[in-house]
């Protein structure tokens, strides 16, 4: 079984400047190096960001961000560098990969390196006429994307595993707090994959509440059917005032997905290339009542693409949502070219950083397809 994440990081740096681009190199390498990993892996992360960042200088982008991600989901650490912009975007996504000017402003100069460097590496303009996915953008979406993911170990690939099992997780505390109420656990066997997001109520003892659960799954094998692992939880779901949590085991030599779920965490659903609409109790618990445990079972499938959130995100419309994970059910998985959307662009994508958010926000994007 996987080690729950100990290391959650989310961090942006405006970039508009010199400045700024050496703000967001120096923040990447202290970070890999924090995280664990080596100091030449972390000199490569500061490549990436650095190559990322000085795309925003140099081609003088809109409201140009580097942000710096980590949800350590496996007993391997891993840290995601993400270029988010609003303009002018990349034309010609794949001359841009190929090391040909896109166009006379040379749009996507340096991702050759990147690329190169990262695990697993994906970009995404609203801008382009040769992509394969055209999302609907809305006012506030960036209009380009890239994402470098990377472990310790330069092993590209490695974040889709043998069981053809993709997983994005982005968490941000609320505003002053370093520590999260809100989280995502994965254990995984040769049989099963069970994903657990958990979302605290915003007070002191929400962290330690949500890491006691994360022990718990940890101890409980991924036999036990979700609604089994809830009614362990009990005692512990009782005494807060309004905690949410939502299990998911897939069975993947049976085709099997189960759905269990107190609270209201919304699964969005896409089922061999159909929308589903689980069952979800929509109010949150008392300290003194024990919430009705909501379940769903969907037999015989060959696909899954979901997507969760916690209240920090309650902006998300559903129609933004399925969009999105309409445009990723239709993807291969794993990704075939960089210009594919896959889980980690998706997320980003939907993910609005707020400094000042008042509530801690935590969004899953998974995907399994048989093979």
């Amino acid at each position: 079984m996987a080690q729950q994440p100990t290391h959650q990081v989310f961090t942006e740096v405006t970039v508009h400047d010199p400045a700024g681009a050496a703000v967001a190199r120096h923040t990447a390498g202290e970070i890999a190096l924090k995280i664990g990993f080596s100091a030449e892996r972390s000199a490569e992360i500061k490549l990436i960001a650095s190559e990322l960042a000085y795309n925003h200088v140099n081609h003088v982008t809109q409201n140009g961000v580097i942000r710096i991600s980590s949800w350590n989901g496996s007993t391997i650490p891993g840290l995601t560098i993400t270029s988010l912009d609003r303009g002018p975007g990349i034309e010609n996504i794949h001359a841009a990969l190929a090391g040909r000017k896109p166009d006379r402003k040379g749009l996507g100069a340096g991702l050759i390196s990147v690329q190169r460097l990262a695990d697993r590496f994906a970009v995404w303009s609203a801008a382009a006429t040769d992509k394969n996915c055209r999302l609907p953008r809305e006012g506030n979406d960036p209009v380009t994307v890239i994402t470098a993911s990377c472990r310790p170990q330069h092993s590209p690939g490695h974040f889709i595993d043998r069981n053809n099992f993709a997983i994005s997780v982005l968490i941000q505390p609320k505003k002053a707090e370093t520590s999260c109420g809100d989280n995502v656990f994965l254990q995984e066997d040769k049989r099963y994959s069970r994903i657990t997001i958990v979302d605290s109520p915003g007070v002191k003892s929400a962290a330690a509440m949500t890491s006691h659960i994360g022990r718990e799954l940890e101890r409980l094998a991924l036999i036990w059917p979700p609604g089994q692992v809830l009614e362990t939880l009990e005692n512990t779901l009782r005494s807060t005032p309004g905690a949410a949590v939502h299990i998911m085991r897939l069975d993947r030599m049976a085709g099997e997905l189960q759905c269990c779920c107190i609270g209201n965490i919304k699964p969005y659903l896409i089922i061999d290339n159909n929308l589903i609409e689980p069952p979800v109790q929509p109010a949150g618990a008392g300290i003194d009542r024990w919430r009705q445990i909501q379940s769903a079972t969907y037999r015989s499938i060959r696909s899954v693409d979901c997507c969760m959130h916690t209240d920090g995100l309650n902006f998300l419309s559903k129609e933004r949502i399925n969009s999105v994970l309409t445009c990723l059910a239709g993807q291969p998985l794993p990704a075939q070219t960089a210009d594919t959307v896959d889980v980690e662009l998706a997320a980003h994508i939907l993910f609005q950083s707020n400094p000042g958010r008042r509530d801690d926000a935590a969004l899953l994007i998974w995907r399994w397809h048989h093979r």
